[in-house]
């Protein structure tokens, strides 16, 4: 067994994602930068934008990692051997969560703009679905559908490629969902971090969800 591994990494990293060259990849939201760990700990930092805020980032499909950039309207993408390049959204939509999707484009919530949007791997805006309530974070779940945590409406939605949208409410008021993910046991993953629990979703079932150790009562 390997022993654990401490890496300082300056500027406010956020969120992480496995790339296709055996690093992690680390949005910087405060210092406007995105940084690349390699399996030995050693760091290279890749300066993005002031105000750029890159925040969540994601493994695309074309080889490169994809991230939203919530200060200033745009998604970037970076290759791995760290050239930069970036696509401009409407103003004002505060790109935040991404993920690859099962039609080989990036999916992406735009909090301020309460939409889902698709990206082509060509930087092409193709779609952008309204949704409402604050999305949050996105992944891609077993069923092929994009699902996504509705901060500010205390709901999970679910979106097809096709467009089709369901919308389903959380048992407990003011959840506030954020994190999502799908997971090997054909369901959907999600925190509610005002409730201090997790959140479960089979495919075909009613939610879940479970308090955390030490949730006060």
């Amino acid at each position: 067994m390997t022993g654990a591994l401490t890496v300082r990494v300056d500027g406010g990293p956020y969120a992480l994602a496995a790339g296709p060259d055996g690093a992690m990849w680390v949005t910087l939201v405060h210092g406007g930068a995105v940084a690349r760990v390699d399996p030995r700990g050693e760091v290279t930092t890749f300066p993005v934008a002031p105000g750029a805020r890159p925040s969540i980032v994601a493994a695309g499909p074309d080889g490169a990692m994809w991230f939203t950039r919530n200060g200033d309207d745009r998604i970037g993408r970076i290759t791995t051997d760290g050239a930069l390049s970036a696509f401009e959204l409407p103003s004002g939509s505060a790109p935040f969560g991404i993920t690859t999707g099962p039609d080989g484009a990036l999916w992406f919530t735009a909090m301020a703009a309460g939409t889902v949007g698709r990206l082509a791997v060509t930087g092409e805006l193709t779609d952008s679905h309204p949704v409402g309530g604050g999305p949050s974070m996105i992944t891609t779940g077993p069923d092929n559908a994009l699902w996504f945590t509705l901060n500010q409406a205390n709901a999970i939605g679910r979106l097809t490629p096709a467009g089709d949208l369901t919308v389903r409410e959380l048992p407990t008021a003011a959840a506030g969902p954020v994190g999502i993910t799908a997971t090997h046991d054909d369901a959907i993953w999600f925190t509610e971090i005002r409730a201090e629990r997790i959140g479960r979703i089979p495919l075909h079932d009613a939610i879940q969800e479970i308090d955390l150790p030490g949730k006060p009562h």
